[in-house]
């Protein structure tokens, strides 16, 4: 094992440039996308400070369509048709598709509020639009997320048209492209509706401040506060891959960018204290994916799902905390015990930043998350004018920081302006996404297929709430194969949840049931992109990554159905009732934990590793029941 001393390691920057089949621009393209990328975070940030309003100016519905005049354009220009395509200029037809994109979107921009309010009697010239708006965002759906979700917009647009011709519960009356472009193109509920808001005037904030992060150095400020608690214990440095990759995992909201950032460096340091490529690498594969479990941020899902069931965000937290506690604590212990049966010891404590140092040095990078929960969980601010103070706040801490404490953190214009760029790339990953969800949005709100679904899942289970959740689990994993978690959640809580709630299960329930089954998607073969990001770095098998990963994060499996059945665990009950749940839903994951890893206090056959499992598993159940009992005679 190598003794240099891990804060040394800390050289890798938390740099995330573009993607590697992007383009690499010289000249008049290079600086025109650089111009419209800083020209599109900063513009952002204008409207969520409500800078506009101060002058008269109330965009509201109209922003969404704005931002879009600057995302589409920007896809086209900056990522190639296919990835073999080359990257050092921009064809003719990609230059066409970005001046093509800013027609339907100013023209709906200039006359936003007049478009919307008669949206129910079209112009033929509209529909010409309509067809450019949908070619347009499908094209940059597919280049930024692939074909599933892409061919799942055009699925739904063929059902809106053709619907008549749909078997079953399915069938539906059919529409002509006259109602279609009122619905799609200029009601505010179509392609530029909620979907798109919640994109663009949510996530965007988060991105940013994800950026402002990373720029000022608060992932190696995690990564060696982590070290310092957990380093000189045994398994030390994937523990510490486990803190930094939550804390932050729980912000970015984008697990693959999270693996790819923070796995950078734990990845090779796990490597080097003796974990094996691919355990090492699932290590940051479920740590990194646990983030968009883990309030108060969890990738940005809390606020969605605060959105569309219409309760206050702090709900979405209370809830959320004993399922996302449970998940890192299974992590945590196969980690340990994996340590411990493999004979790892930690760091050498002279390797190590020293708890106090990395306070000392770091401890403003923690300012920012404070003033974020504050505005959101005590002021109870919205979730996009909370993310901007948060941004603010982490801006005068740096410069207050930077001027009086050490010039070296101090950012500088140059720093500020890659910010703002590489959150503009950010949102080009997943921004697309957003026109797609408001095709599958308006196709469900026009023909009434949200109804229809839920009655045909429920019918298709019989009536059994068992099956329904094994349906719903499944849909749920294969609408999150490929696909950004936050894009996922949205077409989940659209699509599959209302069947759950249809059951009698309370909505809170239903909506972490198919935003745990959409994330294990990230972990489970045989998509698990995290996963493959994380092989890539460790130099692993992917499928075998992949498998470790679902190993590792076997309470996302096992704890939605828990409480979907006991809503203990998500704090609905009676105060004992939630401590005892908790209490012996811990010592379940702990025992679960040494089945799988094959360790308690010493290393475990076979046969009591099974007693073990068959133990632990019955102690996840809420409730003063016989499986308690049992569980406990097992352990």
């Amino acid at each position: 094992m190598s003794q240099e001393p891990a804060d040394s390691q800390l050289e890798v920057r938390f740099e995330e440039g573009a993607p590697s089949h992007w383009r690499r621009l010289t000249g008049f393209w290079s600086k025109l996308v650089f111009l419209l990328a800083i020209g599109y975070s900063f513009y952002s940030l204008l409207y969520i400070s409500n800078f506009f309003e101060q002058f008269g100016y109330y965009l509201y519905g109209a922003h969404r369509v704005l931002s879009f005049a600057f995302l589409l354009p920007l896809v086209f220009l900056m990522i190639p048709a296919t990835k073999r395509a080359r990257r050092d200029r921009i064809p003719w037809y990609d230059v066409a598709m970005a001046i093509l994109s800013l027609v339907p979107t100013l023209y709906l921009f200039i006359l936003y509020k007049e478009k919307t309010v008669y949206y129910f009697f079209p112009q033929v010239y509209e529909q010409y639009l309509t067809a450019l708006v949908f070619a347009l965002s499908l094209e940059a759906a597919r280049r930024t997320l692939g074909w599933p979700l892409t061919g799942l917009g055009v699925f739904f647009l063929l059902y809106t048209f053709y619907g008549q011709h749909f078997p079953g519960f399915l069938v539906h009356r059919g529409f002509n492209f006259e109602r279609i472009t009122g619905q799609f193109y200029l009601s505010p509920e179509g392609i530029f509706g909620r979907a798109a808001e919640v994109f663009v005037g949510i996530v965007v904030i988060y991105v940013i401040f994800a950026q402002f992060l990373k720029k000022s150095g608060a992932g190696e400020f995690f990564l060696r506060l982590g070290l310092s608690v957990a380093g000189q214990y045994r398994g030390g440095p994937a523990k510490a891959a486990i803190a930094a990759s939550s804390l932050f995992g729980t912000v970015s909201g984008i697990v693959v960018a999270n693996v790819m950032t923070t796995g950078s460096f734990t990845i090779p340091l796990m490597k080097r204290t003796g974990y094996k490529p691919h355990f090492a690498a699932a290590v940051e594969t479920v740590a990194s994916t646990g983030g968009a479990l883990m309030p108060p941020v969890m990738g940005v899902v809390a606020f969605l799902m605060a959105d569309i069931l219409e309760i206050p965000y702090w709900s979405i937290v209370v809830a959320a905390i004993i399922p996302a506690v449970l998940y890192y604590v299974s992590v945590y212990m196969q980690v340990d015990f994996e340590a411990a049966r493999t004979g790892l010891r930690g760091l050498d404590r002279a390797q190590l930043p020293s708890k106090l140092g990395v306070m000392r040095q770091g401890w403003y990078h923690l300012a920012p998350l404070a003033v974020l929960i504050y505005f959101l969980a005590i002021r109870g601010f919205s979730a996009a004018r909370s993310g901007f103070f948060a941004v603010v706040a982490l801006i005068l801490v740096n410069i207050l920081v930077g001027l009086f404490l050490d010039r070296k953190v101090l950012m500088g214009p140059r720093s500020y302006l890659r910010v703002l760029e590489g959150a503009a790339h950010n949102m080009l990953q997943i921004a697309p996404a957003a026109a797609v969800i408001g095709i599958i949005m308006g196709s469900v709100s026009l023909t009434g297929l949200g109804l229809t679904l839920s009655n045909g899942l429920v019918e298709t289970a019989g009536g059994s709430l068992f099956l329904l959740l094994v349906l719903c689990a499944l849909a749920s994993y294969i609408l999150g194969m490929g696909v950004a978690m936050i894009i996922t959640y949205l077409v989940l809580a659209l699509l599959v949840a209302p069947a759950i709630v249809q059951m009698g299960v309370p909505e809170m329930a239903a909506h972490l049931f198919v935003l745990y089954f959409g994330i294990s998607a990230l972990i489970t073969p045989p998509v698990c992109m995290a996963a493959y990001a994380a092989a890539a770095i460790a130099g692993s098998n992917p499928f075998r990554t992949g498998l470790t990963s679902m190993r590792l994060g076997i309470v996302a499996f096992i704890v939605p159905f828990v409480f979907v059945y006991n809503p203990a665990l998500i704090m609905v009950g009676s105060a004992p009732e939630i401590i005892f749940a908790f209490a012996t839903a811990l010592i379940g994951v702990t025992a679960l934990a040494a089945a799988l890893s094959g360790y308690l206090l010493r290393g475990t056959n076979w046969p009591e590793r099974i007693a073990l499992a068959l133990g632990g598993f019955p102690l996840l159940i809420p409730g003063w029941t016989a499986q308690q009992t049992i569980g406990l005679g097992g352990i």
